[in-house]
């Protein structure tokens, strides 16, 4: 009989989080399948069931990451009332706060992106592309409305993914700053930096 898929789902979200965690602190290579196999409780044979193969739960990881980061800025970027002013620092604020939240998956992100196949890779470099082309959209039209001083933009895009992203080596959870001070003191710093200066 075969597994629910409700169960399944579960069990493939166990399996993920135990990635997460064995990915992180040995790294993707010095993870072996047994290893995670008794992490979740299962044999080998019953943890193929669950996933085609360990390089296709680094590529979710790698894909979750991406997806959500996209998705925040997607949404951002749609909402008709806001000025570009208000799109970066929202955009400044939603980055940061995924890398504090989910940094375990974000060090997985950046330090093994070379470990997924190139058709994987492709996608993921694909989905990043769009979500650089965002934030250069913003910054475009910052400078179009008067808002920010003229710029190169995708040079600036890159320095604040750059700025953000790097969050996850040095930020710990219940330091003397939270992930939103963090986050506000970012957005702050971007844009003063951007601002047209009058006269």
């Amino acid at each position: 009989m075969s597994e629910p898929a409700d169960r399944k789902t579960n069990r493939q979200e166990e399996i993920i989080e135990a990635a997460v965690k064995l990915f992180s602190d040995n790294g993707f290579h010095n993870t072996a399948v047994q290893r995670l196999a008794d992490a979740v409780g299962l044999n080998k044979a019953t943890l193929y069931y669950h996933i085609h193969s360990k390089e296709e739960l680094l590529y979710r990881i790698h894909r979750a990451i991406i997806d959500d980061f996209l998705t925040d800025l997607e949404a951002i970027c749609a909402q008709p009332n806001l000025t570009p002013t208000d799109r970066l620092h929202r955009a400044i604020q939603a980055h940061i706060r995924h890398v504090a939240e989910r940094q375990a998956e974000v060090k997985i992100f950046f330090r093994e992106r070379d470990s997924i196949g190139e058709e994987m890779r492709v996608r993921i470099a694909e989905r990043r592309r769009r979500y650089q082309d965002l934030l250069v959209a913003i910054i475009e039209e910052g400078m179009a409305a008067g808002e920010f001083r003229d710029v190169d933009a995708k040079v600036v895009a890159s320095f604040i993914v750059g700025m953000s992203n790097w969050l996850y080596q040095w930020y710990e959870p219940g330091g003397r700053l939270t992930a939103d001070e963090i986050a506000k003191a970012a957005s702050e710093f971007a844009l003063a930096g951007l601002r047209a200066i009058d006269g």
